[in-house]
């Protein structure tokens, strides 16, 4: 099998940024998509967005996503996340696996996800490329095809950290 060569600031810049996503909160925007209704907060769920490689552990990156209770219709209703229906992963992560699905085989996305320091084996990945969801943008870079939600993930959490360091000053 042939070496995965990949520059070390894009997987620095990728690792960095799904790391970023650790424990960020997702929340709603108070009105019911349904029935337009005011919504009430029920519960926040912890959902894992990744498995990263840091150091010689591996170490699980969550996010939390609240959930609303309708007033008007009674539905119980998620925030708006970065996950896909059906998908236990971040979005940027099986975008990846979709944006690859016709260029290499399911076990080499795997193999150029951990060359990423990203863990997801070669039965996720192909249950991910099979799901029929649309197309991808992406940058092409070594024959891979990187999604720019993966590449964008870097920038939300530098505006986190960012945000951070200023409200503590």
């Amino acid at each position: 099998m042939r070496q995965i060569l990949l520059p070390p600031m894009i997987v620095e810049l990728i690792t960095g940024g799904i790391a970023g996503m650790d424990n960020m909160v997702f929340l709603g925007n108070g009105i019911c998509p349904s029935c337009g209704s005011e919504i009430k907060g029920h519960d926040t769920k912890k959902k894992k967005f990744a498995t990263i490689i840091d150091g010689d552990r591996t170490k699980n990156i969550h996010v939390f996503v609240k959930r609303y209770h309708c007033t008007g219709c009674g539905k119980l209703l998620y925030a708006d996340s970065p996950f896909y229906p059906g998908t236990r992963v971040g979005a940027p992560i099986v975008d990846f696996c979709i944006a690859n699905k016709n260029r290499h085989p399911y076990n080499y996305i795997s193999k150029i996800l951990r060359a990423m320091n990203i863990v997801v084996d070669r039965g996720t990945v192909k249950n991910y490329a099979d799901k029929p969801f649309r197309p991808v943008p992406c940058m092409e870079l070594y024959e891979i095809k990187i999604p720019v939600s993966l590449i964008s993930l870097s920038e939300v959490s530098f505006r986190n950290e960012s945000a951070s360091v200023a409200g503590t000053e």
